[in-house]
């Protein structure tokens, strides 16, 4: 690491340590032990590289405004030089009284519905850096005692790359309603999450401009085929997610959730096979441990031949780097454009042994299938005769340890091990965190 960096960000403490009275104020160094990492030490890290040594500091802010307690404003701020300085996030949020919001920047808050330790949301995990987007949301809206809901409507932004010479669009919005007891904490949740990529001029396919006014944004809201781009279907490239829990304390907080991807109108409307497609999943929490188990299946995708099968997840077009950010991808890390067709089981258990010290286990079993869904003619069916899958077994072990004598430091180990056939690939991951706050 270049002595620069380490100047750069010891600078940035300096000039923000006497106005800034912070909620998580840290800077972490972590190296890689090793010349190799694996997958499940790579992923839901919010696109972080750990292949090398790294310097983060994270710096926020929370405050409400003098004459009007019911605002409250949040800025965020976390660098990395993990690819040279760099924000991983930065931007600010104003909410009223915790219900309404409006945010913009890059702000991270993926697996929307799903609990912490969750392998990640098949639409927004904690897998990608966050994009910047202009966000204006509600949550927990009241309307009976028995019934509320949460709603979000989003704009941002991607970047440039081969293939688009102008910076393509990300627009996404959701609608949840939770039903039930809130007090007692025993109610269902449904609700749909819908995502588009649009805009942007591309050399694919000479389709060059896609759009980028507000009429335009327009169509892409309500997945309506637009007037200036000759794209066979709506504008933009759509895709979502139906979700359903239930969540219920007896004794302790237990909740059961699944998560329905789709990619179009029929895989939206309809269920298809033996075992529906999407992830499954069981959370249990207490004061001292959390246990996740969770069941993904995405070998389907409504059939082999289109329409209305061949759903292609995570794999778009016009818009060739798919469903992924700076290389990652933006919803569930087991899946990507590449290899979309996966069953899995994700079992993930933390526990607090003492004051002092916990520990984290991830097992993870993915069966790949060799048949990807990608691009898709009329009336012509994929060949499934010779699919096969190959399976990858990985596990990841990480103990953290807070120093009670110098209680702003914080240290871990975080190990993975990946087997694929006969190889095997061990790699460790070691850091420390200290945390900082200064007096207004």
């Amino acid at each position: 690491m270049k002595n620069t960096s380490y100047l750069k960000i010891f600078l940035l403490i300096l000039l923000f340590s006497n106005s800034i009275y912070a909620q998580s104020n840290y800077i972490t160094l972590n190296t890689l032990l090793g010349d190799k990492s694996n997958r499940l030490l790579n992923s839901n890290n919010f696109g972080k590289n750990i292949q090398r040594q790294n310097l983060d500091l994270s710096i926020s802010k929370e405050f409400s405004l003098p004459k009007n307690q019911n605002y409250k404003v949040e800025l965020y701020s976390s660098l990395s030089d993990s690819r040279g300085l760099h924000f991983y996030q930065l931007g600010f949020k104003i909410s009223k009284k915790e219900k309404y919001f409006f945010s913009i920047g890059k702000i991270a808050d993926g697996n929307f519905y799903l609990p912490k330790n969750t392998s990640g949301s098949m639409l927004f995990s904690n897998n990608y850096e966050p994009i910047p987007e202009i966000k204006l949301g509600m949550d927990n809206i009241k309307i009976s005692k028995k019934l509320r809901f949460s709603a979000l409507f989003s704009n941002g932004i991607l970047d440039k790359n081969d293939d688009f010479y102008e910076r393509p669009y990300l627009h996404h919005k959701y609608l949840f309603f939770d039903l039930g007891n809130f007090e007692e904490k025993k109610y269902f949740s449904f609700g749909l999450h819908h995502a588009a990529v649009w805009g942007g001029a591309t050399t694919i396919y000479n389709y060059g401009d896609l759009g980028r006014t507000l009429e335009d944004l327009y169509y892409v809201v309500f997945a309506k085929h637009g007037n200036s781009v000759n794209i066979n279907g709506p504008q933009g490239n759509h895709l979502g997610i139906l979700h359903f829990s239930y969540r219920f304390t007896k004794k302790y907080d237990n909740y059961i959730y699944y998560q329905k991807f789709w990619e179009d109108g029929n895989s939206l409307n309809k269920y298809y096979g033996p075992i529906w497609d999407g992830l499954y999943g069981y959370n249990y929490k207490d004061e001292n441990k959390s246990i996740t188990i969770e069941y993904l299946k995405t070998t389907f995708q409504s059939g082999n031949i289109h329409p209305p099968g061949i759903d292609s997840f995570y794999w778009h077009i016009p818009y060739t780097f798919g469903w992924e950010y700076k290389n990652y991808t933006i919803g569930n890390f087991q899946i990507s454009k590449d290899s979309n067709r996966v069953e899995s089981i994700y079992l993930d258990y933390s526990k607090k042994l003492n004051e002092k010290f916990e520990l984290s286990l991830i097992l993870n079993v993915i069966n790949r299938y060799s048949i990807s869904y990608q691009d898709k003619g009329w009336n012509e069916e994929i060949d499934l005769s010779t699919d096969s899958y190959i399976t990858y077994k990985m596990a990841k072990v990480r103990l953290d340890f807070q120093d009670k004598r110098k209680s702003h430091l914080s240290y871990f180990i975080d190990s993975g091990l990946d087997i694929f056939l006969k190889e095997k690939n061990i790699a460790c991951n070691v850091g420390v965190t200290y945390s900082f706050n200064f007096l207004p």
